[in-house]
């Protein structure tokens, strides 16, 4: 729940002076990046519903995709992860 609840926050915020600050939106899309393997950590509809929300804003999307992330999208619909 919670990271449900984090993900909609940056979402609806955004980054910036008034929103959460890059850094750490950053960061928690790195967490959920390393997380992609540990379904301990995280139930997969958590996981999917985290990305979704971050990857609307723009300068996280590119993040995601600077970082293989579509690759890991791709291996997670194919049940490889």
């Amino acid at each position: 729940m919670a990271s449900h609840t984090l993900s909609q926050l940056i979402s609806f915020t955004g980054l910036g002076n008034k929103g959460v600050f890059k850094a750490e939106a950053s960061s928690f899309l790195n967490f959920l990046l390393q997380a992609k393997d540990q379904a301990q950590i995280m139930s997969r509809p958590a996981y999917t519903h985290s990305l979704m929300y971050l990857l609307r804003i723009n300068e996280l999307a590119q993040d995601f995709i600077g970082k293989r992330g579509f690759s890991i999208l791709h291996k997670l619909l194919i049940g490889e992860s």
